[in-house]
Parts: structure tokens; sequence; C-alpha cells
């Protein structure tokens, strides 16, 4: 469920239709640091995910910071320019080879 928190994405949908993973907004990611409701929101949805047995991705991750409160607050997987610019599929490719090349710890990947 793309985008949960905003528009059209409601509790009704995450027992009414079959999803495995939950996407956090990127408003409520790019504002918890600045913005206590955004931070406990987050938390909650992720907590909710857990309850669900659903896989939680936080959209919109720019730095370090974010992904780590992200980790810490038991996120599953994060995405935005904080892993990497959005790459084509041949880009993505060589940038992850160079980063197993150069000993950087893998990217957690989606399977």
């Amino acid at each position: 469920l793309d985008d949960f928190g905003t528009g059209f994405s409601s509790l009704s949908y995450l027992t009414r239709l079959p999803f495995d993973t939950l996407k956090i907004d990127r408003y409520f990611v790019r504002t918890m640091g600045a913005n206590e409701g955004s931070a406990k929101i987050v938390r909650s949805v992720i907590n909710l995910g857990r309850e669900l047995s659903l896989e939680v991705v936080a959209e919109g991750v720019e730095n370090a910071k974010m992904a780590t409160a992200l980790q810490e607050f038991g996120c599953d997987y994060g995405q935005g320019y904080g892993y990497a610019p959005a790459l084509s599929a041949q880009e993505a490719e060589v940038y992850l080879n160079e980063s197993y090349a150069d000993g950087a710890a893998p990217l957690k990947a989606r399977g």
C-alpha cells in the first residue's frame, strides 16, 4: 500500500486487500525530525505494519540521520536520496557492483 497515511489510502484497505508491504509517505518521514506528531505517526505506522506482518518501507529518506531514526523505530526498508539518487536499471546495477567491490555493506534489497 503506497503513500500510506495520505490521499485515498485508508486503514480499511489493510484488511480488505492483500498487501505484503506498507510504504510510509515521504511527508511524514521528511517532517519527523522537526515535528513530534510526524515522528509518532511514523513509529505507529511501523508498529502497525509489524503487527499485521507487513514489511514497512519509508519513502523520502534524505540523510543518515533519518535512516538511523527509522532503523531505531524498526523500519524494514528506506527509500530515497539518502541511499542513492534515482537510477535506471543499468545505473543501479553498476552502483551495486561498485558498492560490493569497494567492500561497502550491501543495501538491504527487496527480494
